[in-house]
């Protein structure tokens, strides 16, 4: 078994990203993309990027599975069964400069106008939100930070909203790694890094949602909201860089 340096590295943003994940319900997986990608190729860092992050969705939604609308994930698990087949036909990026404007400008619209939705049913809007996150999800990695920002602005409680958004970010991830698996990734040579990356996100997700459970609901949605709102801004500046 051999272990590289950077996996400890790997290791350490694994844990303390979990614990961000757990306690606002997103970034985290964005972080970790980061760190990773100095130290991984671009056709590793995806698949692996989406195992880590399924073990983080996936307890994290453990730890508060009491909280979990399953009406929302059935809804979402549709829509990302049928984004992430559709995904799997295409072999160019989405362009990063466009994506990034454009999830921008979504993201700061669905924060700043609380009514803005388009006028769907219910279930068409979370069928919606389940195919596009899985379809881009399998081009840029994280997109952690648009569903949280359409999970915001449907009001749900604290718990019910982290809970359910990391079920339907680990059905995104597992559709991820299923596609990729199926277009020839192998996962054995990198599965020290994954077993290591599976404890340390686990713990993580058990310390972040420990902390939830002791934020105040209004300064939870405060906080968040600026959150989302200064990674939105980054986006819009990060595109327009590009």
């Amino acid at each position: 078994m051999i272990i590289e340096s950077y996996y400890y590295i790997i290791w350490v943003a694994a844990f303390f990203t979990a614990v961000v994940s757990a306690t606002v319900g997103m970034l985290g997986g964005t972080l970790i993309l980061a760190v990773m990608a100095q130290y991984l190729k671009m056709e590793v860092l995806i698949p692996i990027h989406g195992l880590i992050q399924f073990t983080s969705n996936s307890s994290r939604a453990w730890f508060i599975r009491d909280a979990i609308n399953w009406k929302i994930s059935r809804e979402c698990l549709l829509g990302i069964i049928i984004g992430s087949v559709a995904g799997s036909f295409f072999v160019i990026r989405i362009e990063e400069s466009f994506y990034n404007i454009f999830l921008g400008v979504f993201i700061l619209t669905i924060t700043f106008i609380p009514k803005f939705k388009l006028p769907l049913p219910k279930t068409i809007r979370w069928v919606g939100l389940g195919f596009i996150s899985s379809f881009i999800g399998l081009f840029l990695g994280a997109v952690g930070v648009f569903v949280g920002a359409v999970f915001l602005s449907e009001k749900l409680p604290k718990r019910e909203l982290v809970a359910t958004q990391a079920t339907v970010q680990l059905a995104v991830h597992l559709a991820k790694v299923i596609v990729f698996t199926t277009l020839g990734f192998v996962i054995w040579p990198w599965l020290t890094l994954l077993l290591g990356a599976l404890v340390c996100t686990s713990l993580g997700s058990f310390v972040g949602s420990k902390l939830l459970d002791k934020i105040p609901e209004k300064l939870f949605r405060a906080g968040l909201t600026v959150l989302i709102v200064i990674l939105g801004l980054r986006l819009i500046y990060s595109g327009f860089r590009l």
